[in-house]
């Protein structure tokens, strides 16, 4: 199906025609056709509102994971770019692991001031960071407290950092604890508990329990709230992905997000992968 057949409305209204316009043209076929897929699945979802709410649920749901899978796709054909990925996109056909990319993102994003060099009186409240397209490609605008000046840096140079030094590891065992807290606070669960259920919610939706169906009520303004935001964090790094180099492989923040992510993946036992 051309992408000229249908209107992404929702994925315009979030990150803005051009971005969705160079997503569509840069994008590789595999990359493209869960792209489609997804707007598909959004467009569609919006028409069973008044009609069947589960239904529209898990449309929601199957776009943002079939975005999830553009990115993995993208991954797999750009190995020699991020090879740390390789093992990891093996297993894009678990829901769990499809489920838990977004949390993740969401929470590098914000976590993103930390690579800013200490500056007297900054902290996550005054560093401000956004995606823009500029000049053909995506870049992170970044502006520092008590000034106007904006900096655009490449998405793949930025690098989160320890104010004491911390070794790769350690910022990356601090990320983690940080998701683990955020989670707890948040929604009163571990982290482990939090990517069954997010799972099961999925699956509650498609299947039956016990061989009885399930009565599950679903509020339409809180999960399309929930994955408009998701959508909107994974289209813009699907096309920081499809504009970008990065520096250097095993560097930047993607690569902090990749071992973030698979570590997770990992202590909650959805993946087992050969080290």
């Amino acid at each position: 199906m051309s992408h000229t057949e249908f209107e992404a409305v929702t994925f315009n209204e979030l990150v803005g025609e051009e971005i969705i316009e160079l997503i569509l043209q840069k994008a590789p076929t595999k990359v493209l056709s869960r792209v489609t897929n997804a707007i598909l699945h959004v467009e569609k979802a919006k028409k069973l509102k008044d009609i069947d709410v589960e239904m529209a649920s898990i449309r929601f749901i199957a776009a943002e994971e079939e975005l999830v899978v553009a990115i993995f796709e993208w991954l797999k054909l750009n190995k020699e770019k991020m090879p740390q990925h390789a093992e990891l996109v093996k297993s894009y056909k678990n829901h769990q692991v499809k489920l838990m990319f977004v949390p993740v993102l969401l929470l590098m994003r914000s976590v993103l001031w930390h690579c800013v060099c200490p500056v007297p009186g900054s902290n996550e409240h005054n560093i401000k960071f956004w995606p823009k397209y500029d000049n053909g490609k995506v870049v992170i605008v970044l502006k520092l407290p008590f000034t106007e000046a904006t900096f655009a840096l490449n998405p793949f140079s930025v690098f989160i950092s320890s104010a004491d030094d911390a070794s790769e590891n350690e910022v990356v065992e601090s990320l983690l604890a940080e998701l683990e807290d955020e989670v707890k606070i948040k929604y009163g669960v571990t982290l482990k508990q939090f990517i069954r259920e997010r799972a099961e919610f999925r699956n509650t939706l498609l299947y039956a329990g016990d061989a009885m169906s399930v009565n599950y009520v679903v509020d339409y303004n809180e999960i399309s709230s929930t994955c408009y935001n998701a959508y909107e964090a994974l289209l813009w790094s699907l096309a920081a992905l499809l504009t970008n180099d990065p520096i250097a492989p095993n560097f930047g923040a993607v690569s902090q997000f990749i071992a973030i992510y698979k570590k997770v993946l990992l202590d909650s036992k959805v993946i087992k992968i050969k080290e």
